[in-house]
This record gives C-alpha cells, sequence and structure tokens, in this order.
C-alpha cells in the first residue's frame, strides 16, 4: 500500500472513532472538491485551446494528484476515468495514449460479496486495492477497462471495448472481454499500413 493509502486509512480511523471533528471534515471535503472542481473547469478550457495547451494541463493534474508519470502522455481524454482511490497506484509511461470512456481501475469492492457467500460475518469491510500501470508508447482504445492489478506493456495496443484482467505482454495487440492477445503489433502494421493516411506534424 503506498503513502497516500496509508494516509487515507489513518484518515478514516479517525473519523470513526470521533477523533476528527465533523465540521473540520466537512471543511477538508469542501475544500478538495472546490480545487478540483476548479481543474475540471481548466482542463475544459484548455481542451477548446487545443490539444498542446490541455495536455500541459492535463499533466500538470495528473501529477498534482499523485499519479506516476513516466514522461509526458502523449494523450489523455478528458472523460478518461481514473481511480481516485489512491493516485499513487497508477502509473502512465512516456507518449501513452489513453482514448475517450477508458476507466482504469485500482479497487474492487466485489471480493465483499464472495466473503459474505463463503460466511465471513458481516460488519467488515473487504476491497482489493492494487496497481494499474499503462506502458511507454501503449495504446488503450476508446471505451477500455483496465482492472486492478493489470499492467500494459511498451508498446502495446489495448482494443476498443476490452476489458483487461491480467497483464498485456509488450508490443501485443489485445481485444474482447476478457481481453486476449490477438497478434504482435509488428503484424498489425503489415496488415494495416497500406490503409492507413499518413499526417505530418511541425
Amino acid at each position: 500500500i503506498t503513502f497516500r493509502g496509508r494516509l487515507y486509512i489513518m484518515f478514516t480511523q479517525r473519523v470513526h472513532s470521533g477523533e476528527l471533528p465533523y465540521r473540520q471534515l466537512q471543511r477538508r471535503s469542501v475544500i478538495s472538491s472546490l480545487v478540483n472542481r476548479l481543474c475540471g473547469l481548466g482542463l475544459e478550457l484548455a481542451a477548446q485551446l487545443g490539444a498542446r495547451r490541455y495536455m500541459r494541463f492535463k499533466n500538470w493534474d495528473l501529477r498534482r494528484r499523485g499519479v506516476k508519470m513516466g514522461g509526458v502522455p502523449l494523450y489523455v481524454a478528458p472523460d478518461a476515468f481514473i481511480d481516485s482511490t489512491d493516485y499513487g497506484l497508477i502509473s502512465i509511461g512516456h507518449n501513452a495514449v489513453i482514448s475517450a470512456a477508458v476507466k482504469i481501475l485500482t479497487h474492487d469492492y466485489s471480493v465483499e460479496k464472495a466473503a459474505y457467500a463463503c460466511g465471513v460475518i458481516p460488519g467488515r469491510e473487504f476491497r482489493r486495492v492494487e496497481p494499474v500501470s499503462v506502458g511507454r508508447e501503449a495504446f488503450v482504445g476508446m471505451g477500455a477497462i483496465l482492472m486492478p492489478g493489470t499492467s500494459v506493456g511498451e508498446f502495446s495496443i489495448v482494443g476498443a471495448g476490452s476489458v483487461v484482467t491480467r497483464d498485456v505482454p509488450a508490443r501485443t495487440v489485445v481485444v474482447g472481454n476478457p481481453a486476449r492477445v490477438l497478434c504482435t503489433v509488428e503484424e498489425i502494421w503489415q496488415k494495416s499500413k497500406d490503409r492507413v493516411d499518413v499526417l505530418f506534424y511541425e
């Protein structure tokens, strides 16, 4: 568990024990919400001013929240869901692309129902919290879901709508639910190179 995660646990324990007054908790929550809302408005404005300005602001915001940045991502969509359980559990590599409606999850509370079904006495909270990493030059397609404890290797491609439940090896293409290896990036390039448009950037 990361340092931010330990702080969160200590914080919630103080709240439940009554050590931290509710008004103080409420004030902190309001301030945090206002800061996040202002950053959200800033991102919306930056998006209207062009992709480069948007990504500068987005990278700053992700670092502010504690996401581990292994360089500068090429693109992270405005509506991509980044799990806020502990931002320090998420790492994004250089030139990685995270497309629209992608969900990066680091927590799973469904294990609680499994525990109760196996005879564990209700009254305690169970969850699984594990890191997620997106390697450098990786591409995560629209609507894909990265489940807790998974990693996407460098130069890999996750197809649109895929649900990643296990590690994606480097330089591979995965598709489906659950995501399975379709081919290598070299194979997909050989199949696609005669059908792609070439764009040049200054």
